[in-house]
């Protein structure tokens, strides 16, 4: 039986496009560090560095024994946990008070990184694409701006809502992305919260490595005229062959004097939003708050997809490569 000790319990819930595959890894990598500290970093119901089984377990609310025998053993530990999801953000209120009541006892600590909006949507949207949409940046984000405080992925104040309601303000930790990315401290701001300051360094690691604007748009168009015929990881190979082809510099020539610059970081959602959550939660932050940064974005206007002939040689070799493939050369 666990012991009458209150145990802690950290839940680092992402949410998603906030650096939680970085931290991961390197939270799996030195899981010995923080056990030194103190700190289980479970391997319980563990898959692609982080407890995104147990995150989905209390989404999707289907019981299964040996899942759930699991949990019992997590339940059942003496050491303070950290559990590392972005699902977990992805929870509704009667998800998150499952989650409280199953684990009663623990003293549970919420950490949830915080963005600036405008820039978290470009980062959503680039990931779309990389999975296969052929939705234009404009026609991804139009609907998300037109309401900025009921979009959850533009307003991050929906989460800690919600959080905050289950589990009290004074447990929910906060740390604004922005901040932390630029002064290389991602990690070590988490490691603070958690007691363990100093036992891991941040690194220089690559984990979602993001295309330029060009390359972007090019997989976009494979997407776009393969019409669902080809799988997106099947279209993310032949993008990868395309780069070593001679029509790829005409590709992404074409695509570029067509792009048009966009300006985000300052827009008004993002200054409604952040001034909301500031002003609601400004004291939950652990770290500095960030300026609103204005960044420039190369955005495709798709006026270059009125060019047949070049889109009528990319088909064609987008199917040359595909029965290449196919037959596993």
């Amino acid at each position: 039986m666990k012991s009458l000790k209150s145990n802690k319990l950290y839940l680092h819930i992402g949410p998603h496009k906030t650096g939680s595959s970085y931290l991961q890894k390197l939270l799996t990598h030195h899981r010995q560090k923080l056990f030194e500290f103190g700190i289980s970093y479970p391997d319980i119901l563990f898959s692609l560095n982080g407890h995104h089984k147990i995150a989905h377990y209390f989404r999707k609310n289907t019981p299964k024994e040996d899942i759930f025998n699991d949990l019992i053993r997590l339940r059942e530990s003496s050491e303070d946990i950290l559990l590392s999801s972005e699902v977990f953000s992805q929870l509704d209120l009667k998800d998150i008070n499952a989650l409280k009541y199953f684990f009663n006892g623990w003293q549970i600590e919420i950490i949830c990184y915080v963005r600036n909006p405008s820039k978290r949507i470009v980062s959503f949207w680039q990931e779309t694409i990389k999975q296969g949409s052929k939705e234009n940046f404009w026609a991804y984000s139009l609907p998300h701006f037109v309401k900025p405080l009921s979009s959850p992925i533009l307003n991050q104040g929906i989460v800690i809502d919600l959080y905050s309601r289950v589990f009290g303000k004074s447990h929910v930790h906060l740390i604004d992305y922005d901040y932390v990315y630029k002064n290389g401290q991602m990690l070590e701001s988490l490691l603070r919260i958690i007691g363990a300051s100093g036992a891991i360094s941040d690194e220089d690691i690559k984990v979602n490595t993001m295309l330029n604007s060009e390359d972007l748009e090019l997989l976009r168009v494979l997407n776009i005229i393969s019409d669902g015929m080809i799988s997106p990881k099947d279209n993310r190979k032949i993008f990868s062959r395309i780069k070593n082809r001679r029509i790829y510099d005409t590709l992404t020539k074409n695509i570029r004097n067509n792009m048009k610059k966009i300006v985000l970081g300052n827009t008004q959602a993002d200054r409604a939003i952040l001034s909301r959550i500031s002003k609601l939660y400004g004291d939950m932050f652990v770290s500095e708050l960030d300026d609103l940064q204005e960044k420039s974005y190369y955005i495709s206007t798709d006026l270059y997809l009125c060019n047949q002939t070049l889109i009528k040689k990319l088909k064609g070799l987008q199917n040359e490569i595909f029965e290449n493939l196919k037959a596993g050369m």
